[in-house]
């Protein structure tokens, strides 16, 4: 599927799926559809990361998600966290999303904070833009 120039891929990476239970992935599938279809033009990349990319969590573990974007106004971040919320309460699933602009990255990165190690050791790219930034 093409969103303004976007790929947009609406299947998770074989590997992922192990990691996942079936109301995970099918909550992760549609958190996905949702940001992209409503954000998609802001949205950088999309990664997985802790205990569930590792193949460590259970059914209790929260599902850690960074999502790169173009924009450090929080305004949008909080916009773009009430998919989140809704695809919690749909799917019973707790989904800790991340919105992180390019300053706030850039930070992190040089810095080596602990969150940004965490997702470069452990993370799962679940979508990219094919846009150049």
């Amino acid at each position: 599927m093409k969103l303004k120039g976007l790929e947009m891929s609406m299947g998770l990476k074989k590997g992922l799926l192990e990691a996942l239970e079936d109301r995970e992935r099918q909550a992760v599938e549609e958190y996905l559809q949702r940001l992209l279809s409503e954000y998609g033009s802001h949205i950088r990349e999309v990664i997985l990361f802790g205990s569930k990319a590792r193949g460590e969590g259970d059914s209790e573990s929260d599902i850690d998600i960074m999502v790169l974007v173009d924009s450090d106004d929080w305004r949008l971040h909080k916009e773009m966290g009430n998919i989140g919320a809704e695809i919690d309460l749909k799917y019973d699933v707790v989904l800790m999303d991340f919105f992180i602009g390019p300053k706030r990255f850039q930070v992190m990165q040089e810095l080596k904070e602990p969150l940004y190690q965490e997702v470069k050791r452990d993370g799962i790219e679940l979508w990219k833009s094919t846009l150049k930034s």
